[in-house]
């Protein structure tokens, strides 16, 4: 048996668009329970849960990854017009953020001064919070990513033409020099001895995560500009076991290095090995219930912390005076009900919308047929709707 996993990149499907790569859903899911983990466990001794906003980072590259291999041909050019992807990525993204805003609406509104409870509404609402280092945390907290992704996706269709054309060679210097970008901002803020404000500026500004992003894209590009892909077996439990070590092992002063970027690579390796599609790991992710709730991962994003405060804080003084067993399983039904949430969230709201705004040929995009790449010469099957 050969000791690598080979990927040839695989034949465009009878639409246009290319396999997809079923794995990543499932890996978009483990990210985004990472990131849940981090803001509702609470455990400061749990290193690994304790540094779960990593996985932000690793979000924003996957989005950049997957978006450039679905919507950008093999020469490198836009699979639909502009105003096309950009309409989808709108029906996507922003009936959540609002709903998700309007969830917690109850929990924090009186928690600010009344001066600023419009402004801070409208920024949440229209999603350009992240842009305001001082308000971007309002309301529903995660919801500062959405300033970053709609920045993402307004550039994506510029950043793909820039890239068409360019060789392997090339890719591989630039996705060095994205991740040197990523890391720039936040060395500055920690060098100069920045205080709050531009500690938070860093950590939320679309500016700052941009290169995050683009270093997802130009992997992609990397990736399937080259002919095949050759993969040590065993490529991803080794990745995995760096990342863990990473979390558990780096100093504490390297966590806004973490927070932005800074594992970066261990991140596109991770990726470009689940891509290739070897591996029990890769066919574990690639499994319908994770595919399902990969496609949810961003309403999982969204709405966990909705979820905790509708339920978890009214039930918290009960909860502390019970037995360990019971707040863990207390803790436990918590997270099941976001999953559940967020997975019909994604079902009866976002998906409905984004067929209605983005079009059927949209909605049906988004469902993202689960097609296996072909391995070592193994044609993959007939595409059809997840």
């Amino acid at each position: 048996m050969s000791q690598y996993t080979i990927y040839n990149r695989p034949a465009e499907q009878a639409s246009g668009s290319p396999a997809h790569l079923a794995s990543l859903d499932g890996l978009r899911f483990v990210a985004a329970m990472h990131i849940v983990l981090f803001h509702t466990m609470h455990l400061a001794w749990l290193r690994p849960v304790t540094w779960g906003s990593t996985s932000t980072s690793l979000f924003f590259i996957l989005s950049g990854f997957v978006l450039a291999y679905a919507y950008t041909t093999a020469e490198g050019g836009l699979r639909v017009p502009a105003r096309v992807f950009w309409r989808r990525r709108f029906a996507r993204l922003y009936p959540l953020a609002v709903l998700t805003q309007l969830a917690v609406i109850p929990f924090v509104w009186h928690r600010y001064p009344a001066e600023e409870r419009v402004p801070r509404a409208t920024a949440a609402l229209t999603g350009v919070q992240g842009w305001f280092p001082r308000i971007a945390d309002s309301f529903n907290s995660p919801g500062w990513s959405l300033s970053v992704l709609a920045f993402c996706y307004l550039l994506f269709p510029v950043l793909a033409w820039a890239l068409r054309g360019w060789s392997a060679r090339r890719l591989a210097w630039a996705l060095a020099a994205t991740w040197a970008a990523s890391l720039l901002p936040i060395t500055a803020a920690l060098l100069g001895g920045a205080g709050e404000y531009w500690r938070s500026a860093v950590h939320h500004h679309p500016l700052s995560r941009f290169p995050e992003f683009v270093f997802g894209v130009v992997l992609a590009r990397l990736f399937v500009t080259l002919p095949s892909v050759q993969v040590p077996r065993g490529t991803v439990g080794a990745v995995v076991a760096l990342l863990a070590a990473a979390l558990v092992l780096l100093p504490d002063a390297a966590y806004p290095l973490a927070h932005n970027g800074l594992l970066a690579p261990l991140h596109g390796l991770l990726i470009v090995a689940l891509a290739a599609g070897g591996g029990v790991l890769a066919r574990g992710l690639a499994a319908p219930p994770l595919r399902a709730m990969g496609r949810a991962s961003f309403a999982v994003f969204l709405l966990h912390v909705p979820v905790y405060s509708w339920v978890m804080i009214p039930l918290a003084p009960t909860l502390t005076r019970m037995p360990l067993p019971v707040r863990i399983a207390g803790y436990a039904g918590y997270l099941a009900l976001a999953v559940v949430a967020a997975w019909a969230a994604q079902r009866w709201v976002a998906d409905p919308i984004a067929g209605a705004i983005g079009g059927r040929r949209g909605a049906a995009a988004s469902k993202a047929a689960a097609i296996r790449p072909r391995l070592a010469g193994l044609t993959a099957p007939s595409p059809k709707d997840g």
